[in-house]
């Protein structure tokens, strides 16, 4: 089939550039990410189309090639991964973690602050870099923007989205 057709090109074009940098560095690697995995499946799946995404995970990729799959862990059944697959699940910061960030932002922000800051975001690196993003003038800024109850990582890109369509709206009015 060519979509048969299209994963030998691919892994052969794999092999040789692997090759090819072990010509210039023998301990040369390449790292394969694949971002938001499940989200290829879903659409192909939506479309009636057949996803590369989990037949990639069947291969047998050359040694110094690596493959990142990364999806939301409620949605890892779509990538079908074999048992010998490796599955880490990414943790929320800490408060200690999140306090950092926060202090790389905002040089005065104290431990209520990186506790505050935590508690809105649940330690959700997304949310923390997306809010922090906003590049606001203070720490409490930033807190507010977050409400009193905080967010979620679903809400964060429903407000991304409604201020995405505002500012066409504005434009198109």
């Amino acid at each position: 089939s060519l979509e048969d057709d299209i994963l030998r090109k691919f892994l052969f074009r794999i092999k040789t550039v692997l090759m090819n940098l072990k010509r210039i560095n023998r301990d040369a690697k390449i790292v394969l990410v694949i971002d938001a995995a499940d989200n290829a499946e879903m659409a192909d799946a939506e479309f009636g189309d057949s996803c590369f995404v989990h037949e990639l995970l069947r291969e047998d990729l050359p040694v110094d090639c690596h493959l990142v799959m990364l999806c939301r862990t409620e949605r890892i059944h779509l990538l079908q991964p074999n048992s010998n697959v490796q599955q880490y699940e990414l943790e929320p910061f800490s408060e200690k973690e999140t306090l950092a960030l926060l202090k790389r932002n905002y040089k005065n922000a104290t431990n209520v602050d990186g506790q505050e800051f935590h508690r809105l975001t649940n330690g959700n690196p997304r949310i923390q870099s997306n809010a922090l993003s906003a590049h606001f003038e203070t720490v409490s800024d930033v807190l507010n923007s977050l409400g009193p109850k905080g967010t979620t990582v679903d809400k964060m890109i429903e407000n991304q989205l409604d201020k995405a369509i505002a500012r066409i709206r504005d434009r198109l009015s």
